[in-house]
């Protein structure tokens, strides 16, 4: 007699979540599948290997697949009947089946060709499964919201992943969360993402969302950096050797005289935002996300997104009386939602 099948359940007013699996760790599929609850297929879900029920178990079943009968072959023209070649042939009378598949008989291998092989399906068995059901926990509501954020896939040919978004999975949970709750009930826990995870959210939504405000000057894996454009009230003149060009080596040993000519910027740039996913020179180290729980988590990550957007693709402009620019942003933005920034003259 078979090990009757231990049932987990996690019961809430909109259903019960059921698996054969306290943990999330052993399955790649829905391992209720093929099985009814009290009568009825469970729904799948958004969390591995738990599936959802109307109530709490209390009969289980489980189809079991019967053999096709009635095997045959049928004429595939049926203006071909006849005597020697009848409308239907069953399969025993037109050969046998072995290892390598169905051989006709000798005699009437030659009319093969002419037909095509037919045979009906039974519907499957309803079978009652030997079962103990535990409900492991009761809870008014189980987070359903989704978590996703787009990021960039990594370009290192060593990079452990090539995703485009942080998702669920994503989220980390302290080994004592995950003793004292059952999968669908983690984002019900305090919860956080990695330094790296967090620096790939930052990076990616700037680099879709930054205006022409703000350029940026450093994009890479392991630092990023945006200079603010701040836009002088008067243009400022500047002169360049048109002779000279971009090569700075030229000037030594080179033939042509220098030409000089005057030139205005209307602009000037300003390192307002600059962090790395772990010690890189001077850049601050980004914190992690992290959260109460998995919907506090998404919300704290789109704040500080948003903040960090309006701060970035904020215009500003020199004051004409103090020129200020060199002071407006001696800060660098911080990762704190709840943080006010510093009112300055320069800005308009």
């Amino acid at each position: 007699m078979d090990k009757p099948k231990q049932i987990y359940g996690i019961k809430t007013p909109k259903g019960v979540f059921v698996s054969i699996f306290r943990s999330d760790e052993y399955s790649p599929w829905a391992p209720l599948t093929g099985y009814l609850v009290n009568g009825k297929e469970p729904k799948e879900t958004f969390v591995k290997n738990w599936s959802k029920v109307d109530r709490d178990v209390v009969k289980l079943q489980k189809e079991v697949p019967q053999p096709s009968i009635n095997h045959r072959f049928e004429l595939i023209d049926k203006s071909m009947e006849s005597e020697k070649i009848p409308a239907v042939l069953p399969s025993e009378e037109a050969g046998e089946h072995t290892m390598d598949g169905f051989i006709w008989k000798p005699e009437l291998a030659m009319y093969e060709s002419l037909y095509e092989r037919k045979y009906d399906k039974q519907p499957p068995l309803i079978v009652g499964v030997p079962f103990t059901y535990e409900r492991i926990a009761e809870v008014e509501e189980i987070p359903s919201r989704p978590f996703s954020f787009p990021v960039d896939p990594e370009t290192s040919l060593w990079a452990a992943t090539k995703t485009t978004e942080i998702g669920e999975e994503r989220v980390r949970y302290s080994i004592v969360e995950r003793l004292m709750l059952p999968p669908p009930l983690l984002p019900m826990g305090p919860c956080e993402l990695s330094r790296e995870d967090s620096y790939r959210i930052i990076r990616a939504h700037v680099k879709r969302t930054i205006s022409a405000a703000a350029a940026i000057t450093s994009d890479y894996d392991f630092c990023f950096t945006v200079e603010k454009r701040v836009s002088l009230p008067e243009p400022e003149e500047y002169t360049v050797d048109v002779n000279l060009g971009h090569n700075l080596f030229a000037a030594k040993g080179r033939k042509r005289k220098p030409k000089y000519e005057t030139r205005y910027r209307k602009t000037r740039d300003v390192v307002i935002f600059e962090i790395a996913p772990k010690p890189y020179h001077e850049y601050p180290v980004v914190e992690p996300f992290k959260g109460k729980n998995r919907e506090e988590l998404a919300e704290n990550i789109q704040r500080y997104l948003d903040e960090l957007m309006e701060f970035i693709n904020e215009p500003v402009v020199e004051c004409s009386t103090c020129h200020g620019a060199g002071v407006l942003f001696r800060y660098a933005f911080e990762k704190k939602p709840d943080r006010k920034r510093e009112e300055s003259s320069g800005k308009e």
